[in-house]
């Protein structure tokens, strides 16, 4: 195998799939022997970033000479990135480190905002496309959240935009495709430009009612935004005046809950609750409110 197929075959990998850690501890750890004894250094860098990703599962165990934690194995993706000119894998483990520092609360949320924005300029400059192996979608989302929590809600929304090119409807990328399309349109639904707000929903409810996979986790959570996603089209609705289009949608969504969802969790009484926040203004301007409260 030559340099450029063990590099394309880590990126390849389908890591999400490993569900038991010690597996995937040692597959990782021979990716890295393997790599190391090659000195193959694009496919070392490669196997930080990863190394960095799942380093927080719980039990992971990092190969033998490897640092150890997610902050150390940035470090050295970054030195050895700039050391052979790889200048893309070099950006990304900076913005990849300083949303990690940010989010082990080791800078403030104004150092992070600099950062940030520094991050984003220069992975501009060298153009985003050039960094899609290492999930671009995910770091301009990370960033995006962060400048939304920071109120610049129309700086977020720039580089959601971006972020939407390189979003795809797979299992795989269905998180950053579910949030990015949900942060644009709860933008729009903001801004009063409810058609264009409806657009990006029913972009989530189609990609979830097409969603397959045999993983409990996947399922479960692709079932919660089956409802969230009702939700938020019959929310729409109702701003707009379509209140009979609206009640379909919202007891839709709340009969997903009651039928899919168990009720015992925190997760699943805070959808109904939403459910119910939105259905019970629907009854209500139908005036069916009283016969309904006896569900």
């Amino acid at each position: 195998m030559s340099a450029a197929q063990r590099y394309r075959y880590v990126h390849d990998y389908p890591f999400w799939k490993v569900a038991n850690v010690n597996q995937l501890s040692s597959l990782l750890a021979q990716m890295v022997e393997v790599a190391d004894f090659k000195k193959d250094y694009h496919t070392q860098i490669a196997l930080s970033y990863y190394l960095a990703l799942i380093g927080n599962n719980v039990g992971f165990k990092f190969p033998k000479g490897k640092p150890a934690s997610i902050f150390g194995e940035l470090e050295e993706m970054q030195k050895i990135a700039i050391q052979q000119g790889y200048e893309a894998e070099a950006l990304i483990a900076a913005a990849s480190l300083t949303n990690s520092l940010y989010l082990g609360q080791r800078i403030s949320s104004e150092q992070y905002y600099v950062d940030i924005q520094t991050s984003l300029e220069q992975l501009k400059e060298l153009g985003f496309e050039k960094c899609r192996d290492y999930n671009i979608a995910s770091i301009l989302f990370d960033f995006s959240k962060c400048l939304w929590d920071l109120g610049d809600f129309d700086k977020a929304y720039l580089y959601l935009r971006i972020a939407e090119r390189y979003i795809e409807p797979t299992i795989e990328g269905g998180f950053h495709y579910t949030q990015v399309l949900s942060y644009l349109q709860t933008y729009w639904k903001n801004k009063k430009e409810y058609n264009k707000s409806m657009i990006y929903a029913k972009r989530i409810l189609a990609f979830h009612q097409n969603f397959h996979s045999d993983i409990p986790e996947h399922k479960y959570w692709s079932e919660f935004w089956l409802n969230f996603a009702s939700i938020d089209i019959a929310s729409l609705l109702l701003d707009q005046g379509k209140i009979k289009e609206g009640e379909i949608y919202a007891s839709k969504g709340f009969q997903l809950i009651k039928s899919r969802l168990s009720l015992d969790t925190v997760v699943s009484k805070q959808a109904e609750f939403d459910a119910l926040m939105v259905l019970i203004p629907v009854k209500l301007k139908l005036k069916k409110s009283m016969k309904w409260l006896h569900f």
